[in-house]
């Protein structure tokens, strides 16, 4: 168990970290990917590389992942500029060791490959054996402090139902063991070969999930609260409700991008609860049929509208979200990353990957991948040079 946390897990000490707040403020994680500089495999040098480096760069359960996270920032212009050095100031770290990639996972390293030394991830080799040696997956991760317990949990159980549309726009992972999985993005059947992955449970109460942390560290099933993973969770230790679903987005464009999106549904799901106009929590199997359709077919999928029933192209469904999301992003200084999130919606990660690999293979397709990680980024600085 993490310090600070009681024993039990209460409601009240879950609900009390979620604090009020004028605003909102945001975080975002990128997995990044190590790459052997000739061969481009992945290169389990994590932990050595990351010497010299402040704690925004972490290493990851692979040894051949590193993470980047920004500080909590009140605008996506901060987070920007703050990203922008942290991709910058890594390859320069690296230049000459590794080269760096994002994609949800790498078009054809082994399927195992090396986790790192730390005792917490070794615990998770013990316990679940090489499954874990196989999460070899790159996600990108949006965490927002909404202000408040209620409104946090509400909107957490109302985005639940936005998470496959999200997940159909930034899927980025079609290519795996060398070959076209035929999805747009492989990357959650991999994750879901380990618990609590995929579609959250909806939450009644604060009460509700802190019996399910209990349950779960009392049982052996979880050494800590932040092993209840999912694609979205309430993050106890932190305030923040993270969101989870969206692949690692090769560009830092393509990356704020997402971030736009998931920040934006939920300030604009937290307004629908402020006007007290949230819909009915849904089910889980309901939103993962909706999942299934989008990790199989990305923006060519056909989802179904869970407050209408109405069936609909994937295209149509992310137009809508991106429309009612747009006084919310122009609001967090995002509107420029909104623009371009329309964009991917009419060729987003998993379709360029695929022309990439269509035309030259996934050897190509991996140095392609390499080619773009400071994409946008002036070269020596932090400064992005198509800000928005």
């Amino acid at each position: 168990m993490n310090p600070g946390w009681p024993s039990p897990i209460t409601g009240d000490s879950l609900a009390q970290r979620f604090v009020e707040s004028d605003r909102p403020t945001f975080g975002l994680e990128e997995e990044i990917m190590i790459l052997h500089p000739e061969t481009l495999d992945l290169l389990p040098r994590g932990e050595e590389l990351l010497q010299g480096l402040d704690g925004r760069f972490k290493a990851e359960l692979p040894a051949a992942h590193v993470e980047i996270a920004g500080s909590p920032a009140v605008g996506f212009r901060e987070l920007e500029l703050e990203l922008a050095g942290c991709r910058s100031q890594l390859a320069r770290h690296v230049q000459g060791r590794a080269r760096l990639a994002v994609a949800g996972v790498h078009p054809f390293s082994a399927r195992s490959g090396e986790v790192n030394s730390g005792e917490r991830y070794q615990a998770l080799l013990a316990r679940y054996g090489d499954v874990v040696r196989q999460q070899l997956v790159c996600g990108l991760h949006l965490h927002v402090a909404l202000g408040g317990p209620e409104r946090t949990l509400a909107v957490y159980n109302a985005l639940r139902s936005h998470l496959p549309v999200i997940a159909a726009l930034a899927a980025n992972a079609p290519v795996y063991c060398g070959r076209d999985s035929t999805l747009a993005s492989i990357r959650p059947l991999l994750s879901g070969m380990l618990p609590r992955m995929g579609v959250p449970p909806p939450l009644n109460s604060f009460d509700e999930y802190a019996s399910h942390l209990n349950w779960g560290i009392d049982h052996g099933r979880m050494g800590r609260p932040a092993e209840w993973w999912w694609e979205m969770r309430l993050h106890g230790a932190l305030g923040t409700l993270e969101i989870r679903v969206p692949d690692g987005q090769t560009t830092l464009r393509d990356a704020l991008a997402m971030g736009t999106v998931a920040a934006g549904t939920a300030v604009w799901l937290s307004d629908r609860f402020d006007a007290g106009s949230l819909p009915p929590t849904v089910d889980s199997w309901q939103i993962n049929e909706n999942r299934w359709s989008a990790l199989r077919w990305g923006m060519e999928a056909t989802l179904i509208d869970l407050e209408t029933g109405a069936l609909e192209p994937a295209a149509e469904a992310v137009g809508r979200l991106l429309d009612r999301i747009g006084p919310a992003a122009e609001r967090i200084e995002a509107s420029g990353h909104l623009a371009h999130a329309r964009s991917m919606a009419r060729l987003n990660g998993a379709q360029r990957q695929r022309e990439v690999y269509r035309d030259s293979g996934p050897l190509v397709l991996t140095e392609w991948l390499a080619d773009r990680f400071l994409a946008g980024i002036e070269h020596g600085g932090g400064k992005p040079a198509n800000s928005g």
